[in-house]
């Protein structure tokens, strides 16, 4: 792994990070509480490319590389939550918001899954990135006033039953 590499990495884990922020802060809202759903699935979409990304750096035999997320970014990501939870006063701003975010880490993940060199590691953001683009295709139809936690839900059990075959489940 070289030096751009492991940046795009970081960026991805900090992209991830902040989605989860985000996902936590909305999905703790009252007026928002018949979206749990795509909030949570967003969290642990989050999670898994967070978990996987810095999986990946601590295994690198080099020092510098195996940084984790400091507490100077945990607390930015909290006050982003905050800021987006306070700012989405009605639902339709909160699923605007939360697609915004959904959108800036799929971004993250296809620069990062375009430039690997690591086979397991793009299979691995191959499923990230097909449950990613059904979460936000489901957050454009809760945004247009239609259900979408149907057609995110069986996106993510579809991913997970690729994801329960896979050699690679551990990176």
């Amino acid at each position: 792994m070289i030096d751009a590499e492991v940046e795009r990495l970081r960026r991805l884990r900090g992209s991830a990070l902040q989605l989860r922020a985000v996902a936590r802060a909305l999905g703790g809202k009252r007026s928002l509480k018949g979206d749990e759903g795509l909030f949570s699935l967003g969290r642990c979409a989050a999670w898994r490319i967070a978990r996987t990304v810095t999986g990946r750096l601590r295994a690198h035999p080099n020092f510098r590389y195996q940084k984790d997320a400091g507490l100077g970014t945990l607390l930015k990501n909290s006050m982003i939550g905050v800021a987006a939870s306070l700012t989405a006063t009605t639902r339709r701003r909160a699923m605007v918001d939360y697609g915004a975010q959904l959108k800036a880490v799929l971004r993250e993940l296809d620069n990062a899954r375009a430039l690997t060199w690591a086979v397991e590691l793009s299979d691995t953001f191959g499923r990230s990135q097909r449950e990613l683009r059904a979460l936000v295709a489901a957050v454009e139809l809760q945004t247009q006033g239609r259900s979408g936690a149907v057609v995110a839900r069986g996106a993510v059990r579809e991913a997970s039953s690729v994801t329960a075959g896979s050699p690679f489940l551990t990176i």
